[in-house]
């Protein structure tokens, strides 16, 4: 078997999830189901399984003690690489290539996200085993989820012809960008998927599409690898060669670009974790569809979810609500609206609020 590098991008800010996560710290760091962090959950996952080697966690320079602590938390190890500022998950991918190029050009490389929840962890560990073996033959592999809803928040894929006899994979005809809802419905009824934003590739395959696509990519952050020191046991990226970067995501530096990509349908019970309606989702509900997490209290409501971090919160007779209380801040939102949380916290901004930064005390 094929042992696979995991790659977990860890340096998003998470506002999505506001009031509870900020930017000191973000969503992928916080217990939002369970007992433990989705960053957690993922490293975890990886650790039970012999498919993985030891993970590179790329992560943003700020997050270097929190990553640590929370690896050592659940026993497990990783090699930590960071970020001096943030380029995008472009500059991130193209840092995990060289590194994986570094160890061996044909070096089969999964990149994960931190912040999404997945509830079929030993299909996911399988899903990556297939992945694997179609991008060892020079594919760049996403995994594709079969949509539920009429998803407006997601990109889609249109699926080409299948590669090989055996199983499932298909070549990528088109990714295309988040829909209306009633573009979302016409492509469930053609057989899209949604994009879910995990990529297995070999390294020498996407050092080589980046250098293609993005030299300007490319170019600074070989520099930033090569010129990276040391501080304890992560390794820091130059700042001024990764500072010169294109700042792009994956997707629309090489995903959209490339004739390799494939796509591998996975049905292991996935969740961006993107809104707190699917953190409501994911939480165990009682008969009426409500959940409290915390010191709440939901009378006479149905499907209703109250957070609360040591303020009793109580709610009686509203549905479809979510209620976030932390110690300085009230989120109250209908629930069909939690996407715009980001709008929220963008009004915050221009208000210099320091609420989305960190929590007081």
């Amino acid at each position: 078997m094929q042992k696979v590098l995991p790659v977990i991008m860890c340096g998003g800010a998470g506002t999505r999830m506001w009031p509870e996560s900020r930017e000191q710290l973000p969503k992928q760091f916080i217990a939002l189901f369970g007992e433990r962090s989705t960053f957690q959950d993922t490293m975890a996952m990886l650790a039970a399984s012999p498919l993985f080697d030891t993970p590179l966690v790329i992560t943003n320079r700020d997050y270097a003690s929190i990553v640590a602590a929370q690896v050592r938390d659940i026993g497990a190890m990783a090699d930590i690489v960071l970020e001096p500022m943030r380029r995008d998950s472009g500059p991130a991918v193209a840092v995990a290539a060289e590194i994986g190029f570094a160890r061996a050009p044909g070096t089969v490389l999964a990149v994960l996200a931190a912040d999404h929840a997945v509830v079929n962890r030993a299909g996911m560990v399988a899903i990556c085993a297939e992945a694997a073996a179609v991008a060892s033959e020079g594919s760049i592999v996403t995994l594709g989820i079969a949509p539920t809803f009429p998803a407006t928040g997601y990109g889609y894929i249109r699926r080409g012809p299948r590669i090989g006899q055996k199983g499932d994979v298909c070549k990528v005809a088109a990714f295309v960008e988040k829909p209306n809802e009633e573009t979302a419905q016409r492509y469930i009824a053609e057989g899209y998927l949604w994009n879910s934003g995990n990529f297995i590739f070999r390294a020498d395959v996407m050092k080589a599409e980046i250098a293609r696509f993005e030299p300007a990519m490319a170019e600074p952050v070989a520099h930033a690898v090569a010129n990276a020191t040391h501080d304890g046991e992560c390794l820091v990226l130059d700042a001024d060669a990764f500072g010169a970067a294109t700042k792009k995501s994956i997707d629309f530096a090489v995903m959209e670009r490339t004739d390799l990509a494939a796509v591998i349908p996975a049905d292991i019970g996935w969740s961006d974790v993107g809104t707190w309606s699917a953190v409501r989702d994911l939480t165990e509900r009682d008969a009426n569809g409500n959940a409290v997490r915390g010191d709440g209290i939901v009378l006479h409501a149905r499907n209703t979810y109250v957070r609360s971090q040591g303020l009793l919160t109580a709610v009686i007779g509203v549905d479809d609500i979510i209620v976030v209380s932390t110690p300085d801040a009230v989120l109250v939102l209908d629930a069909s609206r939690a996407d715009r949380v980001k709008e929220l916290v963008d009004r915050l901004k221009l208000d210099n609020r320091s609420e989305i930064v960190v929590h007081k005390s």
